[in-house]
């Protein structure tokens, strides 16, 4: 029986946030042979390492220093049409799948989604297809409906992130341009997936999660 071949892809991911390019790095590596993989975090920077590294994927936040998303994705497939590139964003509504659509874009992944559909958003891609996601579906309350699941998503992750370095759910909300008390109903829905019931315990989680020792 013929062994399955795990998919070989060249890779650069922008964004400004560095547990989202962590984040991404660990998913996509276990499921995908990555060679580069490319991390930059803004816009200006992304365009250069295209330049010097012509990629199979690039993907993208859409709010970036420098050069915002959508200049970014305009400017590359002008250039490059060859490159796929994936809009990675936690702002996503039909009207702004519908803009990157039209600059090119090959999808719109919602920051809301689980691991297994990122994963399965990026084999779409790469066999030629095209995946969006259901953005309707991903807001409000319907974006916890995921709880069940001890996986944390990308958002949540980008969340406690920002709490272990002491943000209060105000400042994280004005950071993420989402409201406090969607901030709120993550941190609660963080605390049932990884079984804690306090800030100390989730710093701790984070870093032993990092590898670290905590004190």
């Amino acid at each position: 029986m013929a062994q399955k071949t795990t998919p070989k892809i060249s890779l650069i991911v922008a964004d400004d946030h560095p547990v989202i390019r962590k984040y991404l790095k660990r998913v996509l590596r276990d499921h995908f042979d990555i060679e580069p993989f490319i991390e930059t975090n803004d816009g200006s920077e992304l365009l250069r390492s295209i330049n010097q590294t012509v990629p199979d994927l690039a993907i993208i936040d859409l709010v970036m220093p420098e050069i915002n998303g959508y200049d970014a994705i305009l400017k590359i497939h002008t250039k490059y049409p060859d490159i796929k590139t994936i809009v990675f964003s936690g702002f996503l509504t039909p009207e702004i799948q519908q803009r990157v659509i039209q600059l090119g874009a090959h999808s719109t992944i919602s920051k809301n989604e689980t691991p297994e559909a990122i994963i399965h958003a990026v084999n779409t891609i790469i066999n030629g297809n095209h995946y969006h996601s259901d953005v309707r579906a991903c807001i409000d309350q319907k974006e916890f409906d995921h709880v069940q699941d001890n996986t944390l998503t990308v958002r949540e992750s980008e969340i406690v992130d920002l709490i272990v370095k002491g943000y209060s759910s105000k400042k994280i909300a004005d950071i993420l341009n989402i409201s406090k008390w969607t901030v709120d109903r993550h941190r609660a829905n963080i605390r049932k997936k990884i079984g804690v019931s306090n800030v100390v315990d989730l710093v701790r989680f984070a870093m032993e999660k990092d590898g670290k020792n905590p004190s």
